[in-house]
């Protein structure tokens, strides 16, 4: 901000103090309501949720030029290049699952949550059914959100599948929002038979940002 000639003003350098201030106490409060039960998805979640509510009320006492400064409009709220945003944090853990129709969005879900085959024809069958449950609840709104020209365009290719790129916050949030629900349903058909497993599913911090390719 001072190389770009906007710098800080000392009330705002002062507000900005208690933001961090906050940011740590809630942060603090919200990891001892944890315990050994707690999906790390979850976790992430939350953490980002606390970020972002950080640096909106940063936003909100810097001038228009100081904002655009940090991140312009173009980029505001980008995962992978808003790095005043939770959207640094999403990137490590996004991935793209490009698709055409929802049933393709089923398969490209499936064929990233593999399960073992020594799960029963009823425990199969759940999962099956929360694997639909999943691809049916984005929205007509998220499929019209994922066609942003900016994210599209700005995937990469990695040996694992594609990298998340540049799609919205307001994507990644929904998306581990509903792979959260997903492994909870994993989670409660394998607990009893697999517990190796279910500390896995647990743990898996894994998501999906739906992304709908132009017909």
């Amino acid at each position: 901000l001072v190389e770009a000639k906007q710098p800080l003003s000392d009330s705002q350098i002062e507000s900005l103090r208690k933001f961090g201030d906050r940011y740590i106490e809630d942060y603090q409060r919200q990891n001892a309501g944890y315990n050994d039960e707690t999906f790390v998805l979850q976790k992430i979640i939350d953490e980002c949720a606390l970020k972002d509510r950080m640096f909106d009320a940063i936003d909100a006492v810097l001038t228009e030029a100081q904002r655009d400064v940090l991140h312009p409009e173009s980029i505001r709220g980008r995962l992978g290049i808003d790095l005043f945003s939770s959207g640094t944090i999403w990137y490590g853990i996004c991935r793209s699952a490009n698709y055409t129709t929802r049933d393709s969005l089923v398969a490209a879900f499936a064929r990233r949550h593999r399960m073992p085959d020594s799960l029963s024809e009823g425990d199969r069958a759940t999962i099956d059914a929360a694997m639909r449950e999943w691809a049916a609840g984005f929205s007509a709104e998220f499929e019209e959100a994922s066609l942003d020209a900016l994210g599209q365009s700005s995937q990469r290719e990695a040996a694992n599948g594609k990298l998340a790129g540049w799609q919205k916050i307001a994507q990644a949030r929904e998306a581990a929002s509903r792979h959260l629900a997903f492994y909870k349903v994993v989670y409660e058909v394998v607990r009893a038979q697999d517990p190796a497993l279910a500390a896995k599913v647990r743990g898996n911090q894994r998501v999906l940002i739906p992304l709908k390719q132009p017909e």
